[in-house]
C-alpha cells in the first residue's frame, strides 16, 4: 500500500470515517455557535462557513484535501476560542491532544509536524503575550517554568502519540499486506482447484458446478465429451513430455471453439468435456464438425508433427436429464460407440443405449452366477475325415443355460467375460472339462482330438502355457488329443509375449491351429512363424462354395498352401454334401458342419461313437 506525505486514507472504511468525522466536527461547531456567547458564536459561524468547502472536497473524493483543511481549521477554531475566552488556562486546551492524535492516525508526517509547531507556538505566545492583563488579578500571572512544562509536555505528547500512530499504523499496514497476501493465497489455491495445471483448462468439479448454475437459469445445455483417437502410441514411442505438450495443445485449440461463458475441461488422461450452450442442433454439428477439423491440423511439437483425431459422445441436459455425472456417463457411451464406428466422428446420445447398458450390466452379474452355480456346460461340433467320413475330432463349445432366458448364445456373453476378465477362469475350467470328457473317450478306445478356441485375453497373464500342463497332468490326457485354436488377430497382437507362450504350449506336445483364416491379417509370415498343426477355413468360404467361382478359387488356393506348409485343413460350416464333395476333391482333410451333426452334449456324442456308425463312417 503506498504511503504518500499527504492522507492515510486508502481504504473505503477509512474514506467513510472521515465522513463521519467531520459532519460530526461540522455539527459540533454548528451547536456551540447557537449555545455559545456573543463572540464565540460569531467565531464558530466563521468555522463552519470556513468548513464547508470540506464537503466539496468529499464530493469529488479529495480525501486528502479534505482531511487537511479539516484538522486546520479545527485547530484555528480551538485558537480562536483560547483567545476569546481564558487563553491558556481555558478547558479547550485538551482539544489539542485530540486534534493531534486525529492528524496522527490519518495525516502525514509534514502536515502532523506543523500542527505540533503551531500548536506550542499558540500556546507559548498565550502565555508570554499580555493580551488579557484585565484578568491577571484574577488569575494570577503565568511563570516562566509553567511556559517550560507546557512545551516540554507538547514535545514528549506530540512525539508519543506520532510513535503510538506510527506503530499503529504500520500494524496496519502488515495486517492489510497479510491480508492481500491470505486473498492471494485463497485466489492461487482456487484457481489451482478449479484448474488443470498441465492444460490450464477447468477441473471438473469446477465445470459441475457452472452447468449446475447454468441449468438452474434454465439454460440449454450439451455435454460433449472428447477422447483422443491413439493418443497412447505417442506417449510410448516419443514419451509423456511430448505427450503433455499435445495435450496442452489440444486444449488451446478447444478454448478457441468456445464461445463465451462455455467451458472446458479436462475429465482425465486424454478426454475432454465441453459444455456448450445450445439451443440449435444444427449449430451444434457445425460446431462438432468444426471441432473435429481443427484437431486434425498437426500439431508440431519440438521435432514431431503430431497428427491425431478425436472421438466425441454428445449428450443433452433436459427436464429430467439434469444431472452432470450422469450426463458425463451418456456422452461417455455416446463416445464409445464413435470410436467403434470408425473414430474421429461424433455420436449423439440414444436413450435405447440404456436399456442395453441395463441388459450388459444383468448379464454381467448373472455370468458370475452361473461360474459359481455352474450353469455353463460343453456342447461339443464333431469333425469328420473327408476321405473316409471317420470321425475324427471335436471342437469344444461353451454353452450357457440361463435360468430365466434359457440358452444363451456364445457370441452373447464371451465378450462380456473378456471385459470383465472372467475369461481367464472360464477359459481354464473349458480346458480342464474338455480334457477330462476327452480322456473318458480315449478311455473307452476313441482317441478323438479335442479342440478348444483361445481368447486373447487368456495370454495376458503370460501363464497360460503352465496352467494346460497342470490340466494335462491333473487329467492325464495325452497332450497330442488337445489342440488350441487361436485366431490370426490374436498372432498379430503382442506378438512377443504370444509367441513365446505358443512355443511352450508346443513343447508340451499340444497342438496348434489357426481357427477363422481368411478373415483376417492372412498373412503369410504368421503361418510360417507359428508352427500350427492344423488350418481351419472359416465358414464365409464354406457356405457359398457351390455357387462361387471365386470361393472355390481361394478355397482351393488355401488347401494348397496349407498342405505346402504341412497344415492340416479343415473346413467350417459344411452344410451341403454338395459342398462337401467339392471339399474333397481339393483334397480338403476335415471338414464339420451341420450335414452330419450340429454340437451336441457329451452323452449325444456317445452316440455318434457306437460301434455300429463308426462302423458305417469307414
Amino acid at each position: 500500500m503506498a504511503h504518500q506525505s499527504g492522507v492515510y486514507l486508502h481504504s473505503q472504511r477509512q474514506q467513510q470515517r472521515l465522513r463521519q468525522v467531520i459532519w460530526v466536527c461540522f455539527l459540533s461547531v454548528a451547536c456551540g455557535a447557537l449555545l455559545s456567547g456573543p463572540r464565540s458564536a460569531v467565531w464558530l459561524t466563521l468555522v463552519a462557513a470556513l468548513m464547508l468547502p470540506v464537503f466539496l472536497w468529499l464530493k469529488s473524493d479529495a480525501y486528502e484535501k479534505a482531511n487537511s483543511w479539516l484538522l486546520w481549521t479545527l485547530t484555528i477554531a480551538i485558537s480562536g476560542l483560547l483567545l476569546l475566552n481564558k487563553g491558556i488556562h481555558d478547558p479547550l486546551i485538551i482539544c489539542y491532544p485530540m486534534i493531534l492524535m486525529f492528524a496522527a492516525l490519518f495525516a502525514g508526517p509534514r502536515l502532523y509536524l506543523s500542527l505540533v509547531v503551531f500548536m506550542l507556538l499558540f500556546c507559548c505566545s498565550l502565555a508570554t503575550v499580555d493580551w488579557w492583563q484585565q484578568n491577571l488579578t484574577a488569575i494570577g500571572p503565568v511563570r516562566w517554568q509553567t511556559i517550560i512544562t507546557l512545551a516540554m509536555l507538547f514535545a514528549v505528547c506530540g512525539f508519543a502519540v506520532r510513535m503510538v500512530a506510527q506503530d499503529f499504523r504500520t500494524l496496519l499496514n502488515e495486517l492489510s499486506d497479510e491480508n492481500q497476501r491470505v486473498q492471494e493465497s485463497h485466489q492461487t489455491i482456487l484457481h489451482l482447484a478449479q484448474t488443470d495445471r498441465l492444460t490450464g483448462l477447468a477441473q471438473r468439479d469446477f465445470a459441475r458446478q457452472r452447468f449446475e448454475q447454468w441449468h438452474q437459469q434454465k439454460v440449454d445445455l450439451a455435454i460433449v465429451l472428447l477422447d483422443l483417437d491413439q493418443f497412447k502410441p505417442v506417449n510410448d514411442s516419443l514419451g509423456h513430455s511430448v505427450g503433455d505438450q499435445v495435450l496442452a495443445a489440444v486444449a488451446g485449440r478447444l478454448r478457441q471453439l468456445l464461445q463465451p461463458d462455455e467451458i472446458a475441461c479436462r475429465f482425465g488422461g486424454d478426454e475432454f468435456v465441453l459444455v456448450l450452450c445450445t439451443v440449435d442442433e444444427s449449430a451444434l454439428f457445425g460446431r462438432l464438425d468444426n471441432l473435429l477439423s481443427s484437431l486434425q491440423q498437426p500439431i508440431l511439437v519440438e521435432e514431431y508433427s503430431i497428427q491425431l483425431s478425436a472421438s466425441v459422445g454428445v449428450a443433452f441436459s433436459s427436464a429430467t436429464q439434469h444431472d452432470f455425472n450422469q450426463l458425463c456417463r451418456m456422452a461417455d457411451q455416446a463416445m464409445y460407440k464413435a470410436k467403434d464406428a470408425g473414430r474421429n466422428t461424433y455420436l449423439l446420445y440414444k436413450q435405447e443405449w440404456q436399456q442395453h447398458q441395463t441388459d450388459t450390466l444383468k448379464l454381467i452379474t448373472d455370468l458370475r452366477q452361473a461360474v459359481r452355480e455352474q450353469q455353463l456346460e460343453l456342447h461339443y461340433q464333431p469333425k469328420y475325415e473327408l476321405s473316409s467320413g471317420r470321425l475324427n475330432g471335436v471342437e469344444a463349445l461353451l454353452r450357457w443355460r440361463h435360468p430365466e432366458l434359457g440358452w444363451v448364445g456364445p457370441q452373447h456373453f464371451i465378450p462380456v467375460a473378456e471385459e470383465t476378465g472372467l475369461i481367464d477362469s472360464l477359459g481354464l475350467w473349458v480346458i480342464r472339462q474338455a480334457c477330462l470328457q476327452a480322456v473318458q473317450w480315449h478311455q473307452a478306445g476313441q482317441s478323438l482330438v479335442v479342440a478348444v478356441n483361445l481368447s486373447a485375453r487368456q495370454f495376458r497373464s503370460g501363464q497360460l502355457p503352465e496352467q494346460v500342463a497342470a490340466v494335462l497332468a491333473e487329467t492325464g490326457l495325452p497332450a497330442e488329443l488337445l489342440e488350441l485354436e487361436l485366431t490370426e488377430s490374436m498372432l498379430m497382437d503382442e506378438q512377443y509375449q504370444v509367441q513365446q507362450q505358443l512355443t511352450q504350449l508346443m513343447a508340451t506336445g499340444v497342438k496348434l491351429a489357426i481357427d477363422d483364416f481368411g478373415t483376417g491379417y492372412s498373412n503369410l509370415h504368421y503361418l510360417s512363424k507359428f508352427q500350427a498343426a492344423t488350418l481351419k477355413i472359416d465358414q464365409s468360404f464354406i457356405l457359398q462354395l457351390n455357387s462361387s467361382i471365386r470361393d472355390q478359387a481361394l478355397v482351393s488356393g488355401m488347401i494348397q498352401l496349407a498342405h505346402s506348409l504341412g497344415l492340416v485343413v479343415v473346413a467350417e460350416g459344411v452344410e451341403l454334401p454338395e459342398v462337401a464333395s467339392l471339399l474333397s476333391q481339393m483334397q480338403c482333410d476335415s471338414a464339420q458342419g451341420y450335414l452330419w451333426s450340429k454340437p451336441v452334449t457329451a452323452e449325444q456324442l456317445w452316440q455318434l461313437l457306437t460301434p455300429e456308425l463308426i462302423e458305417k463312417h469307414s
